[in-house]
Parts: C-alpha cells; structure tokens; sequence
C-alpha cells in the first residue's frame, strides 16, 4: 500500500511539473497584447504575433509585433539600412497584385516613433485602400499598430494612439 502512494505521489509531482513548464514557455513565447483602447473598441483574433483592433463588429486595423530591431525608431532616420528593414517589413502588406507607397516620418521626443502613410492599389481592380501604420516601443519590442483610414478618422486615430501611450 505504501508502494501504491509512493508512485501516485510521484505522478502528481510529474504532472505538475510538467504543467508548470508548459505555463512558463507559452508565457514567455507570446505574452499578451496588454494595450488600452478607447471604449467602444476590442482586441480580436489574437495570435502571437498579431491582432485585430474591432469596433462595431468590423475590423478597423491591429497591432503586430515586428521582427524590427527597436534602434530603427530612435537611428533609423540616420541608417539607411534601418530604413530598408522598415520598408521591407511594410512591403509584407502588399502582396501581388497589389502596387503600394509610402511615406515615413520619424518622432523623436519622449516617446519616439515611425508614422507610416501607407497606400495600396489593386493593379487587376483598380481598387485603392490608405493605411496608417504607427511603429513603437513597448517592453523592447518594435510594435505596428496600424488602422485602416476609411474606418479610422484622424480624430478617432489620435485617441487610440494616446490611449495606447504612442500619442
């Protein structure tokens, strides 16, 4: 009986271990989008690298963790390789058919920034849709949140960056 006990005892402690070690690398993989929107807004299908930012029931734009490094926001307007990594990340919401420009401009300040003015043109419809896209620092990892022009007014767009702590 005492055998018994013994080896249940150590079946718990195993699969509390385990269980703990899962916990701890899903954490530390993909900690959670942690970001205040105004009321009225959700954050929606989260992955580990992204998420949609919905109102009405409708996505209006998202955040995306990037591969950037964080130095791009503070030297990037000085690197021309920075800018490059930049222009190469943005690249990656343009797939063919689709021709696409942009415009960036660097904040410096107490919470620097990239602001991205971000167009794309369906070459088989014809069909133009304009973005915002706004790259920041949080917890030294460079964050895009961009939001969809058509849906978000410039007005509406202040407030999120401002309740997101970008603004």
């Amino acid at each position: 009986m005492r055998k018994f006990y013994g080896m249940i005892l150590f079946l718990l402690i195993a699969v509390l271990m385990a269980g703990c070690q899962e916990k701890a690398l899903g954490t530390a993989q993909a900690p959670a989008f942690d970001f205040s929107l105004p009321e009225g807004f959700s954050i929606d299908k989260e992955t580990d690298q992204t998420c949609s930012i919905v109102r009405d029931g409708e996505i209006v734009g998202g955040f995306a963790r990037t591969d950037l490094d964080v130095d791009c926001i503070e030297n990037g307007i000085r690197d021309a390789a920075k800018q490059k990594a930049v222009g190469a990340y943005l690249e990656t919401y343009a797939a063919a058919p689709l021709e696409y420009e942009y415009m960036m401009s660097y904040w410096e300040g107490k919470r620097p920034r990239i602001d991205v003015a971000f167009n794309t043109l369906d070459l088989e419809t014809k069909e133009r849709h304009d973005f915002r896209h706004y790259l920041f620092e949080k917890d030294e990892i460079l964050f895009d949140m961009w939001l969809d022009s058509e849906l978000v007014d410039e007005g509406t767009g202040a407030q999120l960056m401002d309740t997101v702590g970008i603004g």
